[in-house]
């Protein structure tokens, strides 16, 4: 004899079933429960929050491949003074912040300074190029929000961010900027070929931008450097590059994501 579950029971399972997805997620504390930061985010789980006291942070860091959000006390504070405080030192010896996220998932970052961030150019071909600040790997997904970037540097381009397959093809992943500073990140060795402080190389993905601030004196590179395929839109200040092929990116300025 076949036995069915009431509609009422059913809405009443899903429902402490989500209620108890929200309890599971944590809120990992640096210094208080973590003395760092990647022990942090080496013992979360899929949708904690890391949350960064005050104070200058040195290292350099690599994101879970689930989701995650790391931010300053800003997230619950708002206060501008926990971004200016909160400062990640990646003391030039590499990219402060890797982001290797899986499948649909997302890693945010929030309410930092980030400085002294070191891209790398593993090798001589176009494209082999590691963000100073950031470096997405292909298919990653990321939430850049609430951020200073400052004196970042790289060799040829990218000196902040770099959303691309590291001498590879272009990242199928999205990305999304939001209420981004940037002041005197340079380029050590510009080329004249695909530069820009902020390297966007997207395929089948949307990229959103908004409200990014940008100090050309401070710079020796253009602000940003897109390769959307079949990319619908060239707003001014933002270098693109658009060529044929099997995928479809978009680029959206000025978007209000609230």
């Amino acid at each position: 004899m076949k036995h069915s579950v009431p509609g009422h029971w059913l809405v009443l399972m899903v429902s402490l079933f989500l209620r108890a997805a929200t309890v599971w997620a944590a809120v990992l504390h640096v210094p208080q429960e973590f003395p760092g930061i990647q022990a942090a985010l080496d013992a979360s789980a899929n949708g904690d929050t890391v949350l960064v006291e005050r104070g200058t942070w040195t290292g350099l860091y690599t994101s879970p491949v689930h989701s995650l959000t790391l931010c300053s006390n800003y997230l619950f504070s708002e206060d501008s003074t926990d971004i200016n405080e909160t400062v990640l030192d990646g003391q030039y010896v590499g990219t402060i912040m890797d982001i290797v996220t899986w499948a649909h998932n997302t890693f945010t970052i929030c309410g930092f300074t980030m400085i002294h961030g070191q891209g790398t150019r593993p090798d001589i071909y176009a494209h082999c190029d590691k963000g100073g600040a950031i470096n997405m790997e292909n298919g990653s997904n990321a939430i850049i929000r609430d951020i200073v970037f400052r004196d970042c540097r790289a060799p040829v381009s990218a000196a902040i961010l770099n959303h691309a397959d590291v001498c590879g093809a272009e990242s199928t992943g999205r990305l999304e900027i939001r209420n981004i500073a940037c002041y005197g990140n340079h380029l050590t060795e510009p080329s004249g070929f695909n530069i820009g402080c902020i390297s966007i190389r997207s395929l089948r993905n949307t990229t959103i931008i908004n409200q990014v601030v940008y100090y050309a004196d401070d710079s020796n590179s253009p602000p940003i450097y897109t390769l959307m395929h079949c990319c619908p839109v060239e707003p001014p200040g933002v270098y693109r590059s658009a060529s044929a092929g099997a995928g479809c990116g978009r680029v959206l300025l000025g978007v209000d994501l609230n």
